[in-house]
């Protein structure tokens, strides 16, 4: 059974999105747009227009946040879930850009427990950065105080 991440707008067979790890997905409706492939823009603009030919609407972005795709390099190419393995297979025999299992990943698999590691790590490298500044600020304002009001 496939399932559905509304964040990432992905399909899976497994219990956790591939992209982001969230496991609270959900099956997917007729209207949902799905992830069909990634890529360069230009070619991504060329199955556009090909899905768009065979009567399949299909939207491009740039991100997964919505963001719709201009002169980036990279985009996302996102077609109606009723429509998907239509658009697969359209795409595929087209030649235009690789098939979406054949798209290299973005992101790796990450654990939950190391995604948890990497951001207390990152959160702590930040407060680093923040008393550096501080102290540093702290430092340069004394010795200007010191050397304008010495007298």
């Amino acid at each position: 059974m496939m399932l559905y991440c509304s964040k990432c707008r992905v399909v899976t067979d497994k219990e956790a999105c591939p992209s982001c790890g969230r496991k609270k997905l959900r099956a997917p409706e007729p209207d949902d747009a799905v992830l069909l492939t990634a890529g360069d823009v230009r070619a991504l603009e060329a199955v556009f227009d090909l899905l768009k030919a065979k009567g399949i609407l299909s939207d491009l972005y740039v991100d997964a946040k919505g963001r719709r795709a201009s002169k980036e390099r990279m985009g996302r190419l996102y077609v109606a879930y009723r429509d998907l393995e239509r658009a697969a297979e359209i795409t595929k025999k087209s030649g235009l850009i690789r098939n979406v299992e054949e798209q290299p990943s973005e992101f790796e698999p990450m654990s939950r427990k190391k995604r948890l590691f990497w951001k207390v790590f990152s959160l702590i490298l930040f407060f680093i950065l923040i008393w550096v500044v501080v102290t540093l600020s702290d430092a340069v304002f004394g010795w200007v105080k010191q050397v304008l009001f010495q007298a």
